[in-house]
């Protein structure tokens, strides 16, 4: 039996983590990508321009899966829910991109993820722009009721 080590590699680049993990004999891909700037460019935000911009970090998140380059909203959505799973957070330093599947959708992954994570946004309709600014001012609203999460 051939037992191959797990495989990791990370790829440093233009403030972004490249991040592919494959676990042989497993048939598992992970493909992430994680921008290197998360909430805490609010703050820096704020203290040059006078103007709060909280919550805006989520938001672009949000709207990475929305009208990237070589998808529309609903292909992306259709594609990533069908081939693999998939998710995306913010926090302080981050906001990363990833997605899960076989290996033989590794081609697949890659792209789908740069999509999102490298969407420039400037496909993205008023009215995707209203949708999910409404989702990301309800998630605010959910964690501010939280007493776990409202001073995090």
């Amino acid at each position: 039996m051939n037992i191959q080590k797990r495989t990791f590699k990370q790829i440093n680049k233009n403030g972004r983590n490249y991040n592919f993990l494959a676990l042989p004999n497993t048939e598992y891909f992970k493909f992430e990508i994680v921008n290197l700037m998360g909430s805490n460019i609010e703050k820096v935000y704020e203290n040059r321009h006078n103007k709060n911009v909280y919550g805006i970090s989520h938001l672009v998140e949000h709207l990475s899966f929305r009208s990237p380059k070589d998808y529309t909203s609903e292909e992306l959505l259709e594609k990533l829910k069908s081939e693999g799973t998939y998710n995306a957070s913010t926090d302080h330093d981050r906001i990363n991109y990833w997605f899960k599947t076989t290996t033989d959708r590794t081609k697949l992954a890659i792209n789908l993820i740069t999509n999102v994570a490298l969407n420039n946004l400037s496909k993205i309709s008023d009215e995707e722009f209203q949708i999910e600014k409404k989702v990301v001012y309800n998630e605010a609203k959910r964690y501010a009721d939280d007493d776990q999460t409202m001073f995090y």
